[in-house]
């Protein structure tokens, strides 16, 4: 794809036309917000970037706490496969930011063959208010044998807040619980599938498989 900038480290190659990240020939999956911070990153790979500044190239015109940066940091490391105390990309400095500490190799031209996974293809994305709509042009990757532990939880009580909340009040405390459970998701190196209403859909397994994925999905339920 001529004329298309990408980024290639290690056996990824990010897309920020098409907001794709893949490893290989897969395409993995990384929602809007978390692909944006590791661009971000990418794209000043060596330099220091500060908690506030990424903050305000993520989300220029909206007030977020740190966890919700905790969290998108949390789903990048998932799907990079590594943890913030053994960083291979992200590198977190106290007190001082993040630093991008892979060796990054930025294409303006076809990525070469060697490099690069199957025909470049937009995927189908579901509608949202931050995402443009795309035509479903990717080809589905190849297919993949896994032991997938699956957590699904709720909060207790929902229909009965709604009752005594205000809309805008609800909608704040169901923020927070998606925060904290995702928080403790990614704790046991779990990935966040889905935000259902009320209800959170986790998988133990997938992107990274480890051998006690269905422990991992027991620990975060307790």
């Amino acid at each position: 794809m001529p004329g298309t900038r990408q980024w290639c480290f290690g056996p990824f190659r990010l897309d920020p036309t098409t907001e794709s990240l893949w490893r290989d020939e897969v395409l993995l999956p990384l929602p809007p917000k978390p692909f944006a911070v590791l661009a971000y990153l990418v794209a000043q790979a060596g330099q220091v970037v500060s908690k506030e500044t990424l903050l305000d190239a993520v989300w220029p015109h909206t007030a977020v706490t740190e966890g919700v940066l905790k969290t998108c940091l949390g789903q990048i490391r998932q799907v990079l496969g590594e943890t913030a105390r053994a960083p291979q990309y992200i590198a977190t400095l106290h007190r001082r930011g993040y630093r991008f500490v892979a060796p990054v190799v930025v294409y303006t031209e076809a990525v070469p063959a060697s490099t690069a996974g199957p025909p470049l293809a937009i995927p189908e994305l579901p509608q949202h208010d931050e995402v443009e709509a795309r035509p479903p042009t990717l080809s589905p990757p190849a297919a993949e044998r896994r032991h997938l532990t699956v957590l699904f939880c709720d909060l207790v009580g929902s229909t009965a807040l709604t009752g005594r909340l205000d809309p805008e009040d609800y909608r704040e405390v169901l923020h927070a619980y998606h925060q904290i459970c995702a928080e403790v998701v990614h704790q046991f190196d779990g990935y966040v599938a889905q935000y259902l209403g009320d209800g959170v859909l986790g998988y133990f397994g997938y992107p990274v498989a480890h051998e006690d994925d269905a422990q991992r999905s027991v620990r975060p339920g307790l």
